[in-house]
């Protein structure tokens, strides 16, 4: 049976990715209250579970992803929240796993994408200007995915 502080941890983890799952789809909004509070507990998950070691290669690896993630978003093929979220959930995530979750997060962004235009194929529903935040795909989606199976896994194993 896993050790409390994995049940609880991933029950938190399961919490903040819900909630950001539900925020991203109805709203596509990410707040940044949400995005602090994944990684508040993801660095205090990572102490908890491991080391202060550990810990700073998580913050490490949060600070790299939202450094990447802004700059992704300067280009505009990322939204702000998305970028600030991965990061947040980054933090979960010492950074020598960061591979490892930026690959799923990939997959699970390629299945999200295609099951996202399947289902929506018959809609015909599109913004006045076709620019509007309707438009962007809820990517928040696929992130909180790929990040709750890559903690998942590191506390199985």
């Amino acid at each position: 049976m896993p050790e409390p502080t994995v049940i609880a941890g991933l029950s938190v983890l399961a919490s903040i990715t819900v909630i950001g799952c539900y925020l991203d789809i109805k709203y596509r909004r990410l707040p940044n209250w949400l995005c602090l509070a994944a990684a508040a507990g993801g660095l205090a998950y990572v102490l908890l579970s491991a080391d202060l070691n550990a810990a700073m290669l998580a913050a490490a690896h949060g600070a790299a992803a939202l450094v990447v993630g802004m700059v992704i978003f300067k280009f505009g093929m990322f939204g702000g929240g998305d970028a600030k979220f991965y990061g947040g959930l980054a933090c979960w995530i010492p950074i020598t796993k960061g591979f490892f979750l930026l690959a799923l997060a990939s997959a699970c962004t390629l299945v999200f994408v295609l099951v996202w235009f399947v289902a929506s194929a018959g809609k015909h529903k599109t913004d006045a200007g076709g620019g509007g935040k309707k438009a962007m795909l809820p990517f928040g989606v696929p992130i909180s995915i790929a990040s709750w199976i890559t903690v998942y896994l590191l506390s199985a194993g």
